[in-house]
């Protein structure tokens, strides 16, 4: 029986995640491997992380296998953050938004060295959204931080009026990015990031 240990480890994130929240736990440590799943954190009221056990983001890939987000983020509170670090996520599928990283709710996300790779968003929405990372968060204004990230290879398309935000579609949210590589993203609108709202800082 999986408890965590690293004798006996959970066989996936989201197995990790849903022990957690109703835990005094608050990090998920992930071995170097590829972990087939679409991983979901919904309404996790406590400050979390999420991190590989490596210094290289290429060996803890988390494939969605064409069947959805690969990260799904709803939910929280303003006082809650989520950190994710080093690991890759690609391979997400989904027909309106958010193929890699799909974020609404009212928590914090931070990411730290997190690669996210060959996600794709394909339907006949009238709009579709941020094909490696999806910000829509409505009303609440939240803070997204990325340092050390790399965005490449997702791309956006079959929107029958616009696709917005190849790497990123930005809402309200205050978006932070440093040290961070956009490269050979596709969509309608803003192959690289598209912003809807101005609360954007680049660093370098």
């Amino acid at each position: 029986i999986s408890n965590g240990s690293p004798e006996r480890p959970y066989t996936s994130v989201q197995e990790a995640l849903d022990v957690i929240a109703n835990h005094n736990a608050t990090a998920i440590l992930i071995q170097p491997g590829i972990y087939t799943e679409n991983i979901n954190i919904i309404d996790l009221e406590k400050t979390c992380s999420i991190e590989g056990l490596t210094d290289n983001p290429s060996s803890v890939i988390i494939d969605g296998n064409a069947n959805g987000s690969v990260l799904t983020i709803d939910g929280g509170s303003e006082n809650i953050t989520y950190y994710i670090g080093y690991l890759s996520l690609m391979n997400g599928l989904t027909n309106n938004k958010g193929a890699g990283i799909n974020k609404s709710g009212q928590s914090n996300l931070d990411l730290n060295n997190v690669h996210i790779l060959n996600n794709q968003v394909v339907g006949n929405s009238a709009f579709n959204y941020g094909a490696g990372i999806s910000l829509v968060n409505g009303y609440y204004t939240t803070e997204v931080s990325l340092t050390d990230c790399i965005i490449s290879e997702n791309t956006l398309s079959g929107a029958s009026v616009y696709g917005y935000g190849g790497a990123i579609y930005k809402g309200s949210e205050i978006f932070t990015m440093d040290g961070c590589i956009v490269s050979n993203n596709y969509s309608d609108w803003g192959s690289g990031i598209y912003e809807s709202a101005s609360k954007f800082r680049v660093f370098k």
